[in-house]
């Protein structure tokens, strides 16, 4: 497993909270509103891609919500 990723100084720990919350809010949504359509029933290769998306927002979600600040030493 990778280091967590590094907070950038400028950065708040709320602006990392915020992305973290809009992953979950977009993977939510893909799931609830695209994957769970009734339409996607009769296209399987679609539902898989949109699966990979959600697993790549997912990983932006650990990264952001995983973030650590960087020591000041």
């Amino acid at each position: 497993m990778k280091d967590n990723m590094k907070m950038h100084p400028s950065l708040d720990d709320f602006s990392y909270h915020e992305v973290a919350d809009r992953c979950h809010l977009i993977m939510d949504m893909i799931q609830n509103h695209l994957i769970d359509h009734h339409a996607m029933k009769h296209h399987p290769e679609q539902v898989e891609i949109l699966d990979k998306a959600i697993t790549m927002v997912w990983k932006v979600y650990q990264n952001f919500g995983g973030a650590e600040r960087e020591s000041n030493e």
